[in-house]
């Protein structure tokens, strides 16, 4: 088959997805299709923000974009294929959650949220995700009840002590109780069990603590075992550590290796690193960790939003 007939394919714009199409098209224009069921592209950084505005970003490719939802990506007529489908909830099989909670992933979730009404909310998961939504709910309602709550013996447990307990004594400056080592069983009538035998009432339910990541599992170029030209990037590959800069990083290394692949050259191993932590905590405070360099309050703040301002202005060049 001639270098330009080759067919390859993008499943997932995604921040992973989106990137690796990109680079796929600089080495192979006008020969890369990118396929996704939103016709937009989620900026999840600033979901805890609730603003549907600031996370919808418009579909800008040179790569053809086709939406779709593909449900069996054996069906797919490709040469290469790129799963980059990201991650799906985990409810772990806890009665009465699926039905009960609201999620925090997408731009139903937002909608949902917006319409929260006051009385008790309730957010289980105290990783970036839970914290930043409550401190953000905290700010932006009065006369609320905000509970997080995790199964861990801490909140935001990828963060080293120093600039967990800051977080932890931001959230409580702010009105929201934190409970840990409290590990859900079941939901049931407006209440949640846990298995050390406290219940808590909520109005509002919020599910914020698991997701499955790395359904395809990879090799260390990222193809997917026992299958053919197929490769997988960001929360879809068992690689993942569920962040955004090392999703970006697969990308990149993902595109390249397709490229040498039909070049007959050696592929590219991925080496994991995860460089810097950021995690905004309302108003102008964030607690940060770049390199070794931690950092709380507004410079931190600041430096997360000069990243969203460069990913934002820049993602589709």
């Amino acid at each position: 088959m001639d270098y330009k007939d080759k067919k390859i394919i993008v499943l997932g714009a995604g921040f992973a997805g989106f990137q690796c199409a990109k680079f796929l098209n600089r080495f192979f224009p006008g020969q890369i299709t990118l396929i996704d069921k939103n016709d937009y592209h989620l900026y999840t950084p600033l979901l805890y923000e609730l603003d549907e505005g600031k996370v919808k970003l418009p579909i800008k490719t040179s790569a053809k974009f086709i939406q779709k939802e593909v449900s069996d990506f054996h069906e797919l007529d490709y040469d290469y294929l790129v799963l980059a489908t990201g991650a799906e909830v985990n409810y772990y099989n806890i009665p009465g959650l699926k039905e009960s909670a609201i999620t925090f992933k997408n731009l139903e979730d937002i909608k949902k949220l917006q319409k929260v009404p006051a009385g008790e909310i309730l957010i289980i998961g105290g990783g970036f995700t839970g914290c930043e939504l409550a401190m953000e709910l905290a700010i932006k309602l009065t006369g609320e009840r905000l509970k997080i709550v995790d199964a861990s013996t801490c909140i935001l447990p990828n963060l080293d002590e120093e600039l967990r307990k800051k977080a932890e004594r931001r959230l409580r400056k702010w009105g929201v109780e934190i409970f840990c080592g409290y590990k859900l069983t079941k939901v049931e009538n407006q209440q949640v069990f846990f298995e050390n035998g406290k219940v808590f009432k909520f109005d509002n339910l919020v599910w914020t603590g698991g997701v499955r990541l790395g359904r395809h599992k990879v090799d260390e170029f990222l193809r997917v075992k026992e299958e053919k030209n197929v490769f997988a990037i960001g929360d879809c590959a068992s690689t993942s550590p569920g962040l955004i800069r090392p999703a970006l990083n697969q990308a990149k290394i993902a595109a390249e290796n397709i490229k040498r692949s039909i070049e007959g050259k050696a592929l590219a191993a991925y080496k994991p690193k995860v460089w810097a932590v950021v995690v905004p905590l309302g108003g102008y405070y964030a607690v940060a960790k770049i390199g070794k360099i931690k950092i709380a309050g507004f410079i931190a703040w600041f430096i997360k939003e000069i990243i969203n301002f460069w990913y934002t202005k820049n993602y589709s060049r």
